[in-house]
């Protein structure tokens, strides 16, 4: 069981207020909340600034290595190394027994690079951990892969395993709000199907997800990430003037961040698009144009343009 201190830390975390994690007060060393607090500062300040390198432990634990090999990756030019230390980190938890949400920080900041990296295979694999399953960040990480890949499906039975052990947390409310922007609700598929006896296309549960950000996001100083959120949710729902005030808003609060300058850039935005190369160059929406850049050019050498038509005397 958390301490009410520690319940706060991770509270913020999941809803990206990385300030307010790094300006919470840790516990005393000796307090049995002190290591996570520290790990989860050290995540805050790695999303906040992901070139700055970390202060270095007296005794470093399982989960501190694995901060501090996610760090060198993260300031790598060469993420090869990077991949490889994290590995060896991953190769120490495997076997082990009773680690503990040391092990869920060594798999989910692996998973993480491995996916960032295209990995996705290698990044599954170390989140099908028997400890890994009970681990709400490794699920939670678990279902948005499987979402990457148009596997809504296979979200929606990740959501539903942990529904049977993790009660109604935060994280789990997170999670439930991603895949219902995505998945159709049971009892509306089967009214659809069986009683209209219609084939057509259902929309997914977007109310649902909506609604989440709607309440995460009237606390007095929601994250910019939340109203994202919360601006895609609206888009879903064809509210498009509301989800237009829900991204001012958040590049009112964080003109830097990632998120938000992507679904402006994906809105039209050139000066978004812009930012984001020199905010986050490795945002995987770069490296999703860039290859689509790539492909297209190459297409075009496989076909000659003929000549514009000119009109005879």
């Amino acid at each position: 069981m958390d301490s009410e201190e520690l319940y706060q830390l991770k509270s913020y975390f999941y809803q990206a207020n990385y300030k307010a994690v790094i300006d919470h007060p840790l516990p005393e060393e000796d307090s049995p909340s002190y290591l996570p607090s520290l790990i989860y500062s050290l995540r805050a300040r790695l999303a906040l600034s992901p070139a700055s390198p970390l202060p270095q432990a007296k005794d470093p634990s399982l989960a501190y290595r694995a901060v501090a090999a996610f760090s060198s990756y993260l300031r790598a030019a060469d993420k090869v190394e990077g991949l490889d230390e994290l590995r060896e980190v991953v190769l120490e938890v495997e076997g082990e027994e009773e680690l503990g949400w040391e092990e869920g920080v060594v798999r989910v900041l692996s998973a993480t690079a491995f996916w960032r990296e295209g990995e996705t295979e290698e990044a599954l694999d170390t989140l099908s951990a028997e400890g890994a399953r009970r681990d709400l960040e490794c699920v939670a990480l678990t279902a948005q892969i499987q979402l990457s890949l148009n596997r809504a499906d296979l979200a929606q039975k990740t959501l539903e395993a942990a529904k049977k052990w993790a009660d109604d947390a935060l994280l789990l409310q997170l999670v439930e709000a991603w895949v219902s922007l995505r998945t159709v609700r049971p009892s509306v598929r089967q009214t659809c199907t069986r009683v209209l006896n219609l084939s057509c296309q259902i929309p997914p549960n977007y109310n649902s997800s909506y609604y989440t950000f709607l309440e995460l996001t009237t606390v007095p100083s929601p994250s910019a990430t939340l109203l994202v959120n919360r601006a895609i949710a609206q888009l879903c729902q064809g509210n498009v003037p509301e989800a237009e005030g829900s991204l001012a808003e958040a590049l009112e609060k964080d003109p830097s961040n990632p998120e938000a300058l992507v679904l402006n850039a994906r809105a039209g935005s050139d000066e978004a698009l812009a930012k984001i190369k020199q905010v986050a160059p490795d945002h995987p929406m770069l490296k999703a144009l860039s290859e689509a850049e790539a492909r297209f050019e190459e297409a075009k050498t496989k076909w000659e343009v003929p000549p514009l038509a000119t009109a005879s005397a």
